[in-house]
């Protein structure tokens, strides 16, 4: 039998800044049994945090003076810079393994990349000058986005060194992979419509109203994201984890961003001025 254990959600808060400040106070906080702690930084003003695996490592980035923007590990309670100083890179997700996945700057623009023991890898592009890798699961299968020779955007599939082109929807003309499971199912987003990629097949996820994405997928086939249905009131599921809890964050009539944990039925708030970006699984 499994049994739901202790959780950790990883999430960026406003705190301790007037109402009148900006976003640009956010950092990094882990959110566990109830507390949150705030992260490491590489002492900037912007820090977001993207994802946590099972054992507790967090990728983040992290902004420094002459505003470029740098790939974080934090585990240990100790922050990593990824890339040499000058050199603009994020990191979006880390899998069990802690191989680390998202984009860094280079002489030919931006590339997907991938970091792992400490070797940052140049994952290619499908043909243009732009790529972004934005998920990776434990088969250390990736995905991403990236630009074509024709200037299009279109999702892609790494695999055993390969990029390849997950192609479009009906009518649509560009797309981003946005996460991937461990079953290879692929969800992201196809000219602002959510989407599921498996088994070479692309399927629309349909709509509430209007622009619809899809932000994570775990192995028991849960999508999770968002659909604009014109309320004032918005929320993006943004993770959800193989027990079925999910995290996002809800903005409030007045303008609050308010991180929540959905578990059950049951929504909780993680408290007011937070992002929830990730959580893992912690549980048997």
């Amino acid at each position: 039998m499994r049994i739901k254990g202790v959780l950790a959600v990883v999430l960026f808060a406003l705190l301790c800044v007037p109402a009148t400040q900006s976003y640009a106070d956010f950092l990094p906080a882990l959110w566990e049994n109830g507390q949150m702690t705030i992260l490491g930084t590489l002492g900037g003003e912007i820090t977001m945090a993207t994802a946590i695996n099972d054992v507790g490592q967090v990728v983040e980035y992290s902004y420094k003076s002459g505003g470029v923007r740098y790939a974080v590990l934090w585990q240990g309670g100790v922050a990593t810079q990824l890339t040499p100083d000058g050199v603009d890179s994020v990191a979006q997700d880390i899998n069990e393994l802690g191989q680390i996945v998202g984009f860094a700057e280079t002489t030919s623009g931006y590339h997907a990349v991938l970091w792992e023991n400490g070797v940052m890898t140049d994952l290619g592009t499908l043909g243009g000058n732009a790529s972004f890798a934005s998920g990776i699961n434990n088969l250390g299968q990736i995905v991403g986005y990236g630009y074509t020779s024709e200037g299009s955007m279109h999702a892609f599939l790494w695999e055993n060194g390969v990029m390849t082109d997950l192609g479009l929807l009906p009518g649509s003309n560009n797309a981003d992979a946005l996460a991937i499971n461990n079953l290879g199912q692929v969800v992201g987003s196809n000219n602002e419509y959510a989407f599921l990629w498996k088994n070479c097949v692309i399927t629309d996820l349909g709509t509430l109203s209007g622009h619809s994405v899809a932000y994570d997928i775990n192995d028991l086939g849960w999508a999770v994201g968002y659909s604009f249905t014109g309320s004032q009131v918005s929320g993006e599921q943004h993770a959800v984890n193989e027990f079925g809890q999910i995290v996002g964050r809800i903005r409030t009539e007045s303008g609050e961003e308010i991180a929540f944990l959905w578990e059950d039925g049951v929504v909780t708030s993680l408290g007011i001025g937070t992002y929830a970006t990730d959580i893992n699984n912690n549980g048997d």
